[in-house]
């Protein structure tokens, strides 16, 4: 079990209304006996990559998050941490000030950058994606955010080990939801701190926030953190295979069992497997844990998430809650309006960015 939480934002700024020719052929015919008035909208920021991360400076500022693990614009990296330095964040920055010049910077198509934080019970991992260019209604700033559990961090320990640190939570239903509660609260209010820190430092139309407990379901038995396997097209950036996290990470791959062996009930929850993908969600009515294979580690991956999907009406996980579909309109001009919410004047430089005191 960790925690994840989602932030989108939309800043408070002009952006400019492009169409883009489709690709479907029925879509295409359309474009072309319309002289290109019925086509696929996208939206287009008018930020530069050096203004807005003076914006989110601002706010990890704030929260004394200073420790970067990767940079990258359009898919190049400027900064890669491999080794687990700590307060980095400056660098990076320097990195990325020194191999960009000033049209690079603007005409950038997605800024991606994760970062490490450890604070009260949680190591944290962000992962913050800029789209410069998005469909319309989409907001261009998405922070998934994930909470792991230090207490349970492996440090290369095998799995009875770390189960034996983790046993004192499963004796009873009372324990588990005691231990449940206080964790979450720990959680809303992080999550709540950070929604309040964006609202002072970023002017934006809207911020929307959602959060919740992801179950691990392996698809394999493992006794070390070193059989974590890393996924990079997982959905929560704690499976990517990030310096140092499968030590972190490890506890939430025995969290499952302990909770069948010790016939947990859990609500409120999703499920997902070892890479990430979603199985199912448990909601208010909640789930005994003895009851479905699902949990069990000797029962074998598919065979127990086959009958679980058979028990279990089928959801959406709320990593897509926020995407909306791209609309056609049949007239109307493209908006021309320049300007930038994040210009600052229309300085772009680093020139006073101390980075975190």
């Amino acid at each position: 079990m960790y925690f994840k939480g989602l932030l989108t934002i939309d800043p408070s700024q002009i952006t400019k209304i492009e169409r883009k020719k489709p690709e479907k052929f029925f879509k295409k015919l359309l474009y072309h006996l319309t002289a290109g008035k019925v086509s696929e909208k996208l939206e287009r920021e008018t930020f530069s990559a050096i203004s807005i991360l003076e914006q989110l400076n601002n706010v990890l500022r704030s929260m004394k998050i200073d420790n970067i693990i990767r940079l990258s614009q359009d898919d190049i990296d400027f900064y890669l941490d491999t080794e687990g330095k700590e307060n980095d964040l400056q660098d990076a920055i320097d990195a990325y000030d020194l191999n960009t010049n000033e049209s690079y910077a603007m005409y950038f198509n997605s800024l991606h950058l994760v970062l490490e934080h450890v604070e009260g019970s949680f190591n944290y991992l962000f992962e913050i994606r800029i789209n410069r260019t998005h469909t319309v209604g989409e907001f261009p700033i998405e922070l998934k955010i994930n909470a792991l559990l230090t207490e349970f961090r492996a440090n290369g320990q095998n799995k009875e080990t770390v189960r034996q640190k983790m046993k004192d939570i499963f004796k009873t239903q009372d324990d588990y939801e005691t231990f449940m509660r206080i964790k979450t609260a720990e959680f809303e209010s992080f999550i709540d701190r950070m929604e309040l820190e964006i609202k002072k430092f970023i002017p934006i139309d809207d911020i929307r926030s959602k959060h919740n407990s992801q179950i691990v379901i392996p698809k394999e038995k493992i006794n070390n953190p070193d059989q974590i396997k890393a996924n990079q097209k997982a959905q929560q950036p704690a499976m990517h295979g990030y310096y140092g996290m499968s030590d972190f990470l490890f506890y939430s791959f025995l969290w499952s069992s302990m909770c069948h062996t010790n016939h947990i009930h859990i609500q409120d929850t999703e499920l997902v497997s070892d890479n990430g993908d979603f199985i199912g969600d448990v909601g208010n009515e909640g789930l005994d844990t003895s009851d479905t294979s699902l949990f069990d580690e000797n029962t074998p991956y598919e065979e127990s998430v086959s009958e679980f999907e058979s028990e279990v009406p089928e959801t959406d996980n709320f990593d897509s809650d926020f995407s909306n579909d791209m609309d056609s309109d049949l007239g109307g001009d493209i908006s021309d309006d320049g300007g930038s919410w994040f210009d600052f004047g229309g300085s772009d430089s680093f020139d006073g960015f101390d980075g975190f005191d």
